[in-house]
């Protein structure tokens, strides 16, 4: 959110962006907090899982706007399109 009021620049963007700092701050710092509490407990599953998560869904997103992969039922020129399947 930072990067998007910073992009922006509307009405009261600086005050945003400290609070979705400050926001975004102190969440690392509570996660850090509990990755190193519960590491030995089951947290490094997680410190495992979700990077690998992320990745992959950050790949998949960049394959949809490279515009390699997509819906094989949905035109590329038409827009909206509205799901029929199962309908009467």
């Amino acid at each position: 959110m930072v990067r998007h009021w910073y992009k922006e620049r509307g009405p009261g963007w600086r005050r945003s962006a400290f609070l979705n700092g400050l926001g975004a701050t102190t969440t690392a710092i509570v996660v850090a907090i509990f990755a190193i509490a519960k590491f030995a407990l089951g947290a490094w599953i997680i410190l495992l899982v979700v990077p690998i998560l992320v990745i992959l869904m950050l790949f998949v997103q960049r394959q949809y706007r490279v515009g390699s992969w997509s819906w094989p039922w949905i035109p590329i020129s038409s827009g909206a399109h509205r799901c029929t399947a199962g309908a009467s």
